[in-house]
């Protein structure tokens, strides 16, 4: 975003930091530290690595965690004489303990660093991180990288030195953090400098980087980019095949699902039910798992996953309260205490149905999988259609309404739902699951049309027709728009007035001829300017371009006359 002078200044980052964060942590000589004291007598803990991984580490400075964190220039080491002077702004009395990730420069400028404070009568430990698995010589190797598994030691160290421990214990505790600490990453594209128009690495479109470096290192292999459970199984068996000893029944474990600059929360959790699903799975019990950004990449699109395996005493330090900018812990209750009810829906009434209308139920299960499925194909065009006047996500929500909605379908109808109940059941999973205003339109349209039929008897073209037509008032009544405005109901008009002006007996027929009006008419709303919706907007800018709630009609429609011929 910036160019020019200061664009990567990590002073002014360093700056900006503590002034946002005025009640927690202050600038000291180049360093952040906390702006209450440890009590004296206590371990002052000192982090420390190259800038541009916000929030780690000036983001773990406060009451629990580290007393101090000092920071070079973007992913460069901070200096002997940095590090020095940070350990002098918290040095309190019970020594200093200095940790730091496995990276040649950070070795050498902390190692310096302790020396010289050695020299001066200070009590040092040091502490290093090397948690990247992708780096290691061997799985049991301690000469990985540093990265996101810092979070666990720094936590563990800041839990112990303010219990009162002594330096050694301070050490000892974090050298086990460290020892049991584990992570890997992926991603799809690298990080840029600031100021730099490109990435320090790319990676092919459909493509997944698996363990990368922090510093814009890119990865050791290369994947086909995959659904969110692939890609947690990858990481979620890689990581326990690197457990730091056998396991042990329902061993606990610390996770942390970290996003690498550019990643979505949204994306992190979906993430983080699938490991959490696959930690369970492999006989690993989750302890206070922590997801979001806390060691970064600038603005790489990637996660990664960091394990801890807990015995007692870092399970009891990983859970001690801590409060600083980026990682707040209160003192956890008992499950005891906070027990709440949970009241559970009750289960469907459905109605008693008829052989017949059952057969029919089973007949929409099909048509709306084939519909799901012709959506599903044309999931990328719809999206380009709705981003030239709205936000692109509209093939999206469709494939979610109608799978959502094929879902329940299909439950309603193994449950012995008839052809009423297994419409309503549909309409109502896909406004549910879909959202926006495609799902409210939709789940309306569905749910007024099974109106119109019941679960007993087969309806006739004529009760088509009126579910249709309840379905076209539904749409209209609920959205507000008119043909002309550019919208789904552009489509929806001319189909149900094929079935309400020219019916034929045959179902079949009737309903290729609307099929062939609607998606006639879906594309013929490339000569209209949007009236309705966020299309509206954009005005003349829609023009040329079909309206992408129209063109899914279409889409569905057809989708749905392929049933009858089976």
């Amino acid at each position: 975003m910036f160019v020019g002078e200061g664009a990567d200044s990590i002073e002014d980052v360093l700056s900006g930091f503590a002034r946002a964060n005025p009640g927690t942590v202050m600038v000291r000589d180049g360093s952040v530290v906390r702006r209450n004291g440890a009590p004296p007598g206590q371990v002052a803990v000192v982090l420390g690595g190259g800038g541009g991984h916000y929030p780690g580490f000036a983001g773990w400075v406060g009451a629990g965690m580290a007393d101090a964190a000092v920071s070079g220039q973007i992913f460069s080491s901070p200096s002997e004489a940095q590090i020095y002077r940070a350990a002098r702004a918290v040095e309190n009395g019970g020594g200093v303990l200095l940790a730091s990730l496995n990276y040649s420069g950070d070795r050498i400028h902390f190692g310096a660093a302790a020396r010289r404070l050695r020299a001066e009568g200070v009590a040092v430990e040091e502490v290093v991180i090397a948690d990247d698995i992708a780096s290691r010589t061997a799985p049991s190797a301690a000469d990985g990288r540093g990265i996101a598994g810092a979070l666990f030691v720094a936590k563990v160290l800041g839990a112990a030195a303010d219990e009162g421990r002594s330096l050694a214990e301070v050490a000892r505790v974090g050298r086990r953090a460290a020892a049991r600490s584990v992570t890997l990453g992926a991603a799809t594209s690298g990080c840029t400098l600031p100021g730099d128009r490109e990435p320090l690495f790319t990676v092919p479109a459909g493509k997944l980087a698996i363990g990368l470096g922090i510093h814009g290192e890119p990865g050791i292999e290369m994947q086909t980019q995959g659904t969110p459970h692939a890609l947690a199984d990858h990481l979620v068996t890689a990581l326990l095949d690197h457990a730091p000893e056998p396991q042990q029944e329902q061993e606990r474990v610390a996770v942390l699902v970290n996003s690498l600059g550019g990643c979505s929360h949204e994306e992190l959790f979906i993430l983080y039910t699938k490991i959490h699903d696959g930690l369970e799975s492999r006989g690993r019990a989750v302890v206070s798992p922590v997801v979001g950004e806390y060691l970064t990449s600038l603005d790489m699109i990637g996660a990664s996953l960091s394990v801890m395996f807990l015995d007692a005493e870092l399970e009891s330090l990983w859970r001690a309260p801590a409060h600083t900018p980026s990682f707040f812990r209160e003192a956890e209750v008992s499950s005891k205490q906070r027990t709440v009810a949970v009241e559970r829906a009750p289960a469907a009434d459905l109605a008693d149905a008829s052989p017949e209308s059952r057969g029919l139920a089973a007949r929409v299960c099909v048509a709306i999988g084939h519909a799901a499925e012709a959506v599903r194909r044309q999931e990328e065009r719809l999206g380009q259609l709705d981003r030239v006047g709205g936000d692109g996500d509209h093939g999206r929500g469709m494939v979610r309404g109608l799978s959502s909605a094929h879902d329940a379908a299909l439950a309603a109808a193994e449950s012995g739902a008839g052809l009423r109940s297994v419409l309503a059941a549909a309409g109502a999973a896909w406004s549910e699951k879909a959202g926006g205003t495609s799902g409210a339109l939709w789940g309306a349209a569905l749910a007024a049309f099974a109106t119109a039929v019941d679960d007993q008897r087969a309806p006739t073209v004529a009760d088509i027709a009126d579910g249709l037509t309840r379905a076209l008032d539904a749409v209209v009544d609920l959205g507000g728009a008119r043909p002309g405005d550019k919208t789904m109901v552009d489509a929806i008009a001319p189909f149900v007035d094929v079935f309400t002006h020219t019916p034929d007996a045959m179902l079949a027929t009737t309903w290729a001829r609307a099929a062939a009006a609607a998606e006639a008419a879906a594309e013929g709303t490339a000569d209209l300017v949007a009236a309705k919706g966020r299309a509206r907007i954009h005005g003349q800018n829609t023009l040329g371009t079909p309206d992408p709630g129209a063109v899914s009609l279409g889409l569905v429609v057809r989708a749905v006359e392929s049933s009858f011929e089976q």
